[in-house]
């Protein structure tokens, strides 16, 4: 793979590689700032199979830190810049760290540890290891190898109809598989120029019109934020050939605005930390149908549901099992077959997400399903995002509430529009209205922080 980078900097030297926005590495100064790094690394004494755990608040620098420690044969372990001191030292016993290093612009300035009594893993082909974002309980350490990393990068590029001449913006935490392996390796194998850029509904404007992208992924929460920005109604995305979306899921309307505001092509995916890459996706255009629901299988992955919808997939990008922990690993993996933990049903041919096994109520005897609520309600004017979990009454019973980030937006309305909308055990009781619902590091809803602000919150 770095062969292949290698090629594009001899094609085109000077074509931006990856950018922050404010300095950029054209793919010739890229090729040398990997060889700069990966002999660093070795200048301290990393070698093959052992592991670096790494941070770092410039977001490209983590993609060349991965080339170099692919170079090299180092795992890499990727953290977020601002991660607390317990999670970093939770990293370094679980995963068997050789090295940390914490730098605040480049390896060379960055602040060192090593740990040489900590085992050699050189049996290991693992080129990463990553943690999952926690939506079903502690997050859980994804050993990446090198046959699934190709694997997915050539399933992003082909997903995604990527090559030299695509810019894409990207949103994606570098320090997840989301940034790294899904978006920013793949746009470097195609030769396309990679804009990391940090998110904010006020700059997201600006950025489309300053670099004109032909691709960009937004994550359901900053679509919901970007619709009650003061520039949404003028946003002009007629540059976009590809909007992608998914990781939690998405609404009907959204998708809609997003093509009405002149995107080409809506793709709405579907995949996981543990599957590196789009699983499955959907194509729309503005004069199409439905949009959020997944017609096509990605690569070589394969699936069946389980009796109960829970989805089950083979396929060369999905991890092997999660790393030291055979209870899980029986748990979640069976027979060759992944077990997502997430529900689907047939919607004709394709499949529609119906909410994840861990995240099912039992309210007074029904089974209620967070995500339809939560989409019904993202739906209604006004509301940026939603979260809907358990509380209890003053007498001690159980209530469906609703937590709601938005302005301008009244409970009765909302209880009224989900009325009219959703069967009665999916209408929430009542609506708790918060300036900015919790999001963890991969920007995803903290459920067990929404959790505790309703448990602190006086029923009405």
């Amino acid at each position: 793979m770095i062969k292949q980078i290698h090629d594009h900097a001899a094609a085109r030297p000077n074509q931006i590689a990856v950018s922050d926005g404010d300095e950029g590495l054209t793919y010739s100064n890229l090729i040398r700032q990997v060889e700069n790094v990966a002999n660093r690394l070795q200048q301290i004494g990393l070698c093959r199979g052992q592991r670096l755990l790494y941070t770092n608040t410039s977001m490209p620098n983590y993609l060349v830190t991965l080339l170099a420690c692919m170079q090299v044969g180092v795992t890499l372990v990727p953290a977020p810049p601002k991660a607390p001191k317990a999670w970093l030292n939770r990293l370094v016993t679980e995963f068997g760290i050789n090295a940390v290093i914490e730098g605040s612009t480049n390896l060379q300035d960055g602040n060192l540890v090593l740990l040489h009594g900590n085992i050699l893993n050189v049996q290991d082909d693992i080129v990463a290891i990553f943690t999952t974002s926690g939506t079903t309980g502690m997050p859980k350490g994804v050993p990446v190898h090198m046959a699934a990393i190709r694997a997915a990068a050539s399933n992003t590029i082909q997903v995604f109809e990527l090559d030299h001449t695509s810019i894409f913006i990207n949103y994606a935490p570098p320090f997840t598989v989301g940034g790294l392996l899904f978006i920013g390796l793949p746009m470097l194998l195609s030769g396309s120029s990679n804009f990391l850029l940090p998110f904010s509904p006020y700059s997201f404007a600006k950025d489309i019109s300053h670099y004109k992208p032909t691709h960009t992924f937004l994550l359901p929460t900053m679509i919901s934020m970007l619709k009650v920005s003061s520039n949404w109604p003028m946003l002009d995305l007629s540059c976009l050939k590809f909007v992608g979306s998914g990781a939690s899921p998405v609404s009907e309307s959204m998708a809609d605005e997003l093509l009405a505001r002149g995107a080409e092509c809506f793709l709405h995916m579907y995949g996981s930390t543990e599957c590196l890459s789009p699983v499955m996706r959907h194509l729309s255009k503005l004069s199409s149908g439905k949009r959020i629901v997944f017609s096509e299988m990605c690569g070589d992955y394969q699936m069946k549901l389980a009796e109960d919808g829970e989805l089950l997939l083979q396929g060369t990008p999905i991890t092997r099992g999660y790393l030291g922990d055979p209870v899980l690993n029986e748990q979640y993996f069976e027979a060759g077959w992944f077990k997502t933990g997430d529900l689907f049903a047939y919607d004709g041919p394709a499949l529609r997400f119906v909410g994840r096994k861990k995240q099912i109520l039992k309210i007074g005897g029904f089974s209620v399903y967070p995500v339809l609520t939560e989409n019904t309600i993202i739906d209604f004017p006004g509301v940026r995002n939603c979260c809907v979990v358990t509380g209890v009454t003053r007498n001690g019973l159980e209530e469906l509430v609703a937590v709601i980030e938005g302005a301008n937006v009244e409970q009765r309305a909302i209880l009224n529009h989900c009325r009219e909308q959703l069967p009665p055990h999916q209408v929430p009781r009542r609506a708790i209205f918060v300036e900015n619902i919790p999001l963890n590091a991969m920007r995803k809803i903290d459920r067990a922080a929404v959790t505790n602000m309703v448990s602190s919150d006086d029923p009405k």
